[in-house]
Formats: structure tokens, C-alpha cells, sequence
């Protein structure tokens, strides 16, 4: 993997054990140590940047993972076609919240952490946004006649 505004390698190689089986990686997000992929599989795998050992694997999604975002503080947001925008905190591997809900499968997501402001958005062409910290819905913007990328 390379950073995409460098020419510098950000991961040399990473060896799965046999145990894993076959994913195909929809997703991939990364902070200043860990690298987050989201799978077909409906799961989200949490990777050392340095070791490339796998750290943990989150599992709660129905469908496949579209999107991943790592947050400051150990927290990363995943979307799925399951509908679902969830959060999850990865020193204890749990899902914290469901912090957004669309009505069909979530194909992009973009968070502000500074304001806590998150869009998503997907096949049922409605561009949802929250305030996931006063867990609230904001706006729902119609008017997309296709899905949001």
C-alpha cells in the first residue's frame, strides 16, 4: 500500500494466516498506527501499520462493508449495506453506537470530527446527515435520481 499524496511505502507486505479465508476489500482507512479494511465478508479487520499483525476483527454488520474511517481516539466509523453508519471502539472491540440509519445499502460516508458532523449516503439517493454527538439527525437532502457515491 502507498500513501496516496507521497511516493513512500505506508505497509511493505502483509501475511494472512491460512486460517482467514479469501476477502474481497471494499474499504480502507488509516490513522498513525493501525489500518482499517471493511469486507464483503460483512466484517471490519483492525491492523497493526507497523507489525502488520491483525489486531482484532469487528463483527455486527448484516451486509457488506463499504466504508471505514478511523477516528482520533481509537474509534472508527464503518458503513454498510446493511444500511447502517456504526462506531466502534477498537480497545475493546465493540460497537459503541449506530450513530446513522438509511434506508437501503450506504455507499460513501464522510465524517468532520472536529463538529461531529457525519454524511452518508447511497442507493436510496437521500443524502443523510447527523450530529453524532447530540445523536440527532440534521437533514435529510433529497433530489439525487442516482445513487451517492
Amino acid at each position: 500500500m502507498y500513501g496516496l499524496s507521497t511516493s513512500f511505502e505506508v505497509v511493505t507486505m502483509c501475511t494472512v494466516p491460512s486460517v482467514f479465508k479469501c476477502r474481497t476489500v471494499r474499504a480502507i482507512s488509516s490513522d498513525r498506527g493501525k489500518v482499517v479494511s471493511g469486507s464483503d465478508d460483512h466484517s471490519v479487520l483492525v491492523w497493526d501499520k507497523q507489525t502488520t499483525q491483525l489486531l482484532e476483527e469487528l463483527n455486527g454488520h448484516d451486509g457488506p462493508v463499504s466504508c471505514v474511517r478511523t477516528l482520533s481516539g481509537e474509534r472508527v466509523l464503518t458503513a454498510s449495506h446493511d444500511g447502517t453508519v456504526k462506531m466502534w471502539d477498537v480497545r475493546t472491540d465493540r460497537c459503541v453506537a449506530t450513530v446513522g440509519r438509511c434506508s437501503s445499502a450506504v455507499l460513501c460516508m464522510e465524517y468532520d470530527d472536529n463538529v461531529g458532523v457525519l454524511a452518508a449516503g447511497g442507493r436510496d439517493v437521500v443524502a443523510n446527515i447527523w450530529d453524532i454527538r447530540a445523536s440527532r439527525q440534521m437533514h435529510k437532502l433529497s433530489g439525487h435520481t442516482q445513487w451517492i457515491r
